[in-house]
Order: C-alpha cells, then sequence, then structure tokens
C-alpha cells in the first residue's frame, strides 16, 4: 500500500494498527484519534507484522487508550506520535510495548511529543518511556546508537 490515512472520529475498536497486519507493505501512514468517546486497547503506529515506512499519529481527543506504541512487529522506518488531548493513557512507549523479550520489532527512528497544555486539561498519561528496539528495553540499554533512535518531548 503506497498511503493510508486513519482517521477516527467515532465509533469503537481495540486495536487500531497503522500498518498492515501479517505480511505487508504500508510506505506512508497518517492516523488521527478525535473521538471524545474513544476507548482502545492498543494504538499502534506501525502494523502487526511486515513493513511501515513513515508514520505520523495524531492523538487529539479520546476517553481512555491502554498501550499507544510506535511499533508492535515487523519494521517501522520513521514514527511521530503527537499527543495532542484526551483523557487517559495507561503507557506510551516510542517504541514497542515492554517487557516483550519475544519481540522482533524494530525501528529507524521515533519521536514521542506530549503537549504540555494536555496535562493540566486532564490528560493522564503516568508512563511515557521509550519502549523497546530489537529486542533491547531501552530504558534499561546503554547502546548510544540506539538510544539515539529515540526521542520524547514535552512541547
Amino acid at each position: 500500500t503506497d498511503e493510508t490515512r486513519i482517521t477516527m472520529t467515532g465509533g469503537k475498536t481495540g486495536i487500531l494498527y497503522g500498518g498492515g497486519e501479517g505480511i505487508s507493505c504500508t510506505k506512508k501512514v497518517s492516523m488521527t484519534v478525535n473521538n471524545p468517546e474513544g476507548v482502545y486497547d492498543y494504538v499502534s503506529a506501525g502494523g502487526s507484522n511486515g513493513y511501515t515506512g513513515d508514520v505520523s499519529v495524531y492523538l487529539e481527543d479520546f476517553k481512555k487508550i491502554g498501550v499507544v506504541q510506535g511499533v508492535n512487529r515487523g519494521h517501522v522506518d520513521n514514527i511521530i506520535i503527537n499527543i495532542d488531548g484526551g483523557k487517559d493513557i495507561g503507557n506510551a512507549y516510542a517504541g514497542y510495548e515492554v517487557p516483550d523479550p519475544n519481540s522482533t520489532a524494530s525501528f529507524d527512528r521515533s519521536v514521542l511529543n506530549v503537549k504540555k497544555s494536555a496535562i493540566p486539561a486532564g490528560l493522564y498519561c503516568p508512563n511515557v518511556v521509550p519502549g523497546g528496539n530489537n529486542g533491547k528495553d531501552l530504558s534499561e540499554c546503554e547502546d548510544e546508537t540506539e538510544l539515539k533512535k529515540v526521542s520524547i518531548n514535552y512541547i
């Protein structure tokens, strides 16, 4: 797939994947969640296996997201996740959810931005962390090459 655009403004689903599921190739993804009543178990920028190129995620409004992650399985080149609003996120990972010692997920670059003004406006997100990449928990990693692939910003 050359380009995928996902916009959630209503409805319900357990998992949102930006990329494909199974053996897949998605070159460009833009995902927006602007659903004040939205409840999601997972919002994953990449797919659930396969290859995803460039992904941009905009989380504008929602009730609850269990896990936000840059990649689930497979590989993503470049990830940008913007948390601009919403109410409750259990965990936000630039990479994949850790601990997951069996994950083979990987990415080249991931940027996770949290809008500071969303916090006093009601956003609750106690865990904003690097997550995993290439089988490593980046929160415990000392490999400078891997650490340079992640950026977490409060803007």
